[in-house]
């Protein structure tokens, strides 16, 4: 058996989802002059989204009061950088942002997520 991917593998087992993914594109001035972030229009991704139980929450620092998921795909969605906002996801009519990601697009063309609903 070939584990080179095993993203893929695990996808025959565990059933994907179809979500939004909504790419930020850029900041801008509205005619307030307040900065606001600027999307691109929503694409449809698969993936496996799936809540974390609040013991996971705690142990990586992150606020339990928050609800938080783990995402695995293999799309290129990204978090927050200095100047930019994040990625959105978008999932059963809720909104999550990315807050840290293991990359393993390199090795198995996937990542894992966390996201923290907004």
């Amino acid at each position: 058996m070939n584990f080179n991917n095993l993203h893929a593998l695990a996808a025959t087992i565990i059933p994907q989802q179809s979500m939004s993914w909504v790419r930020f594109k850029e900041n801008s001035e509205n005619a307030m002059g307040v900065t606001v972030p600027v999307y691109y229009p929503a694409e449809t991704i698969t993936g496996s989204l799936q809540p974390m139980d609040a013991q996971d929450v705690a142990k990586l620092g992150l606020s339990i009061r928050s609800e938080h998921a783990t995402l695995h795909t293999s799309a290129d969605v990204k978090p927050a950088k200095e100047g930019e906002q994040p990625d959105r996801i978008v999932y059963a009519g809720r909104k999550f942002e990315p807050v840290a990601i293991t990359n393993w697009s390199a090795q198995d063309g996937w990542r894992k997520l966390v996201l923290v609903a907004v």
